[in-house]
């Protein structure tokens, strides 16, 4: 069972380890509000939209975690398996989703290396989905008149 202090520190480690995703967007944001010369008012609502778009997934995956039954296929899913392994005469306790993340963290890694992520970014990023995040911007950034 989770604690008040472990949860305190699970916090914690979660913040500082995505510092280093978070910070580089916020310091870019931040600095476009400030040498754009926008008002205080829109350089708020830009920082509300920022903070609404990274608290979002987070806060639908807390509501809804607890929802997905046990027994259920996407249930079983998505909470994994673990499982014990004998690797150099040492017992290992691993999980499925631990094994699949770190599969993934490879395959990205590899495609970053060989320069093969560019080329990924620049197929999704001429999709519908890129499509969308440009009519979104437009549409934000006609409220707030910024002059894109």
């Amino acid at each position: 069972t989770a604690t008040l202090a472990g949860t305190y520190v699970y916090g914690m480690t979660f913040a500082f380890g995505w510092t280093a995703c978070v910070g580089p967007i916020l310091g870019a944001v931040l600095t476009a509000l400030v040498t754009t010369g926008l008002t205080v008012l829109t350089g708020a609502a830009l920082a509300f939209i920022y903070a609404l778009g990274l608290a979002t997934p987070l806060t639908l995956m807390a509501i809804f975690f607890h929802r997905v039954q046990r027994g259920t296929r996407i249930g079983t899913l998505l909470r994994g398996r673990g499982f014990n392994a004998q690797v150099a005469g040492r017992t290992l306790y691993l999980h499925s989703t631990s094994l699949i993340t770190g599969a993934l963290l490879i395959v990205v890694g590899s495609m970053l290396a060989s320069g093969q992520l560019a080329w990924f970014s620049q197929a999704m990023a001429s999709g519908v989905g890129a499509r969308m995040a440009l009519a979104i911007e437009t549409w934000l950034s006609r409220i707030f008149s910024l002059g894109y």
